[in-house]
């Protein structure tokens, strides 16, 4: 045989040999594609879930506005009350200077 015989022989199967290379890994592709996808799937679901989770969650800041807005209320309720007592003892002193009068 001619060297340019074999050459072409040697070609051929390369090429032929590159042909069932690329169809082996175009199907492991595809299946590793489609395992791919399924997990996605599947992991996408639990990610919903968890981030429904998280945003039903208290957030660092509504728990330092309900802890503010509870410590204000609770200056807000000794300050409401002090008033609340000056007011009470005004009206004590009116009522007893009333009585004093009528008497």
């Amino acid at each position: 045989m001619e060297s340019w015989m074999i050459s072409a022989a040697v070609v051929i199967a390369g090429i032929i040999g590159n042909i069932y290379i690329v169809r082996y890994m175009v199907g492991e592709l595809k299946k590793n594609e489609a395992i791919m996808f399924e997990r996605l799937e599947k992991h996408g679901d639990d990610i919903v879930r968890l981030n429904t989770r998280s945003e039903l969650a208290m957030t660092a800041k509504d728990v330092d506005d309900k802890y503010v807005s509870k410590e204000l209320f609770r200056q807000f309720e000794k300050h409401i009350d002090k008033r609340f007592d000056r007011i009470e003892d005004g009206q004590g002193k009116i009522l007893a200077y009333i009585e004093k009068s009528v008497k």
